[in-house]
């Protein structure tokens, strides 16, 4: 009776491996149409992914980093993560080999199930790889808007580091910080090094250290006397090691933009990646 029962369901998993087969293909031609000069109607594209031609869609990018890894993994990996929201959607590979996947679902909805799934595909992973995603926003289905949401969420999958964000949001992009992780490492670093060489030169050199001063100072909303007691030094030392910053970065403090440029450049340490 078991044999004849696998026998009856042998033919439907075959259906639904080449249905899924399918999707994974068409998401992927659909992929290949959000192009600036794509076309606007993707109706007959998003059904043949299944998925509502009407609704906004979420977007997801995704990869698994590590050991040199077949692109189809993580569009499988991201599937059966995506599989108990209970909701349209599909996941699949551009013609770069990057993984994406489109949802009918809010998108707090996505990040949250991307984060509860994760712990049980992370522990299928060997060879040190490991899974990441990003979530961009919910989108009209239209290929404009549709790229815009991808951008964004390939942004954040930049910025998602193992520990302690593998799956980010770009709901959660809100800060500088956030912004500067989906910056690549090499182009911060530069920045970082560019802006405040001349301090870390004083620091190796000194026993005083001016990125320090200029951190707390910052901190502390360019407060003389909050950063002197933090500091626990007189104000005119703060003053005096202001003023040097000032002299070695070229940069003005009482200035709002040069105050951001250098909060950035610190934010850009390589260790903050």
């Amino acid at each position: 009776m078991l044999h004849a029962f696998a026998e009856l369901l042998a033919p439907l998993a075959t259906r639904a491996h080449t249905e899924a087969a399918a999707r994974r293909r068409a998401l992927g031609e659909l992929l290949g149409r959000l192009a600036p000069d794509g076309p606007a109607d993707l109706t007959e594209a998003l059904t043949a992914c299944g998925l509502p031609p009407h609704t906004p869609l979420v977007t997801v990018a995704a990869e698994i980093d590590g050991a040199p890894t077949p692109a189809a993994w993580a569009a499988y990996a991201l599937a059966g993560a995506l599989y108990p929201l209970d909701a349209p959607f599909a996941a699949g590979t551009d013609s770069h080999g990057r993984t994406a996947a489109l949802v009918a679902a809010p998108a707090e909805r996505v990040a949250a199930q991307l984060r509860r799934a994760r712990p049980a595909l992370q522990a299928r992973l060997t060879g040190g790889r490991t899974l990441r995603a990003g979530v961009g926003p919910a989108a009209a289905p239209g290929a404009g808007p549709l790229r815009a949401a991808l951008v964004q969420a390939r942004y954040v999958l930049a910025g998602a580091a193992p520990d302690p964000a593998p799956i980010g949001s770009a709901a959660e992009l809100d800060s500088l910080a956030g912004l500067l992780r989906g910056i690549p490492p090499e182009v911060t670093t530069a920045f970082h090094t560019r802006l405040l060489a001349p301090l870390a030169a004083h620091d190796r050199e000194n026993s005083v250290s001016l990125l320090g001063t200029l951190a707390v100072f910052l901190d502390h909303d360019c407060s003389w006397a909050r950063t002197a007691e933090s500091l626990h030094v007189h104000v005119n030392t703060v003053h005096y090691r202001v003023r040097r910053v000032e002299e070695l970065t070229g940069r003005n403090l009482a200035r709002l933009q040069d105050r951001l440029d250098l909060r950035a450049a610190l934010l850009c340490a390589p260790t903050a990646h």
